[in-house]
């Protein structure tokens, strides 16, 4: 091989290593990217840097507090339930039009009772994929003329039933659906693969606006595609991770208002579980993870379970929904598995069934 051959082939070695290397380096923000920036990435811009290696830097922390200096409240508890139903797997509750709601892991339903344990209605004709059947309901929510929609992963369809439990329609959306919520003003949200990309639709059917691509290092959808949507109550949607302790709010027009990481510390890097799987954060201190969140006039209020080696411990955690600025915490009066705050009164899920005490205790 020529002197002038040899040359050319190593010229052109380094040139595909640095464009190789290119594309494995993050890009560096300059100035000019500023005005093009997301959301996220402007509301990074003014966050102070973070010490911790392993956190994402566009994250917004309450950094006044800490695992060990949660503000709790405390007071007696009074049940106020008539009496506990027998249920197969109530799971996510949501308090809306004087009842309370749940899905049911195992029936592929979505349940009303009454808040003395009365069963209303069900919405959903169990396992299938004909009219008002699902595979899996993974996320729902309730509009303001009491429709129901249901979101089914599994068979890749949303159900829009009537308040009286008969079946609107279905849809199939084109994109592979996660998670699904409703907001106050009755807008769809939803959260799909293979981008994480919240989108925004009106009930009433139409296009829907896209919200921002969260994908991103070090946690890879920052352990989103394991949570779920809760439309609040102003227009909003709040979006949590299970694992992460990420609460993050959706404005109506599918930006970011904000990112909280919950009170406490940082998680380290995830790692891959034997076998495969999903990949889970651990605390430094003690193993957690956001069991579901209730969203009440201003206020956020999130099911935080420990896992303890000798006993979980039940916490909620109390945000404001405007700023996601921490405020206070609280235990409920026995374990409970989901929740639902409606005016002075909290309700919890348990294994089987469900318990509604008076919260006045612990409210302003």
């Amino acid at each position: 091989m020529s002197v002038l051959r040899t040359l050319s082939v190593m010229i052109s070695g380094c040139a595909l290593l640095a464009a190789v290397w290119a594309l494995g380096t993050p890009a560096q923000p300059n100035a000019a990217d500023a005005a093009d920036a997301t959301p996220v990435r402007q509301a990074a811009a003014s966050l102070e840097s973070l010490p911790d290696p392993h956190t994402p830097d566009f994250i917004q922390r309450p950094r006044s507090q800490s695992a060990s200096e949660r503000t709790f409240r405390s007071g007696s508890w009074t049940e106020v339930g008539a009496q506990r139903p027998s249920l197969t797997n109530p799971r996510a509750l949501r308090a809306a039009r004087g009842d309370v709601f749940f899905r049911d892991q195992s029936e592929h339903q979505v349940y009303r009772y009454t808040l003395d344990g009365e069963h209303v209605r069900t919405y959903g004709e169990g396992r299938g994929v004909g009219p008002g059947q699902h595979m899996a309901v993974m996320g729902y929510g309730i509009a303001s003329n009491g429709q129901v929609v249901v979101g089914d992963p599994r068979g890749r369809k949303i159900s829009v039933f009537n308040e009286d439990g008969t079946v609107e329609r279905s849809e199939r959306p084109d994109f592979g659906l996660i998670r699904l919520g409703v907001t106050s003003d009755d807008q769809i949200v939803t959260f799909g693969a293979p981008t994480s990309t919240v989108r925004f639709q009106s009930l009433s059917g139409g296009g829907h606006q896209e919200g921002e691509d969260l994908v991103r290092n070090p946690y890879e959808s920052i352990g989103l595609l394991d949570g779920g949507l809760r439309g609040d109550t102003q227009g909003g949607v709040i979006q949590f991770s299970f694992f992460y302790g990420y609460l993050i709010r959706w404005h109506g027009n599918g930006t970011i208002d904000y990112i909280r990481h919950m009170v406490g510390d940082y998680p380290p890097t995830p790692t891959e579980p034997a076998g495969g799987g999903t990949k889970r954060a651990v605390g430094r201190e003690l193993r957690f993870r956001i069991n579901d969140v209730s969203i009440h006039d201003d206020e956020i209020h999130v099911l935080v379970i420990f896992l303890e080696p000798d006993e979980n411990r039940y916490v909620v955690d109390v945000y404001d929904l405007a700023a996601g600025d921490y405020r206070y915490s609280y235990e409920p009066p026995e374990p409970v598995r989901s929740l639902a705050i409606t005016g002075n009164h909290v309700i919890g899920g348990q294994d089987t069934t469900f318990a509604v005490w008076d919260r006045s205790a612990i409210a302003e």
